[in-house]
């Protein structure tokens, strides 16, 4: 018993009367991004926790408690690629690292794409799109632009919804955007 060292989701039970629980599957990582230590001229102002090792303890405390989330060495010793089950789940990070007082810098997000049955397979979301009826086309315009494939349609008090199926890579993008598809108008 001393050696026993069980992985996530397996089940510790009696060998004569115990029943294992089934096996949880956690889902892969669908974007990455680069961390580094902060090189610009103004590095050390802000935060205290400002050095690689610093970078790489806290990154690997969050291991132990965030499964979804991978870890590797960059290009450099002062780099770090994380993982996460899209841009959301590592701007969090982000911003609990940068509350905590920890000082760096993030590279842009980058798709992983998968081979499956030696097929390329990207990952994609789905989003839900509420925009009154006069803006419709430049958003639909907009979304296709990003191989966004439009899969329902309802029109709901003069603004129509839509749900679009989009590549994970769209997210980032189309913040930038849509205030100009909007006629500079914000809607939730």
């Amino acid at each position: 018993m001393d050696n026993l060292m069980p992985n996530i989701g397996e089940t510790i039970a009696d060998k004569a009367h115990g029943k294992p629980l089934p096996t949880i599957r956690v889902e892969e990582p669908t974007v990455k991004m680069s961390f580094s230590v902060n090189t610009s001229p103004f590095s050390g102002r802000e935060g205290k926790y400002v050095t690689s090792r610093n970078l790489r303890d806290r990154l690997n405390r969050e291991l132990e408690r965030n499964l979804a989330m991978k870890v590797e060495d960059g290009e450099t010793a002062d780099t770090f690629i994380v993982s996460g089950r899209g841009t959301l789940h590592i701007t969090i990070l982000i911003e609990n690292m940068r509350r905590e007082g920890y000082e760096f810098m993030v590279g842009p997000p980058k798709v992983i794409n998968k081979k499956v049955n030696d097929k390329v397979q990207e990952p994609y979301e789905i989003a839900t799109v509420e925009v009154p009826e006069a803006h419709m086309g430049p958003v639909v315009e907009l979304l296709g632009k990003r191989r966004g494939q439009m899969f329902d349609m309802q029109n709901i008090r003069r603004n129509n919804f839509s749900a679009v199926q989009n590549p994970d890579t769209w997210t980032s993008w189309i913040e930038e955007r849509n205030l100009n598809s909007f006629s500079g108008n914000r809607y939730p």
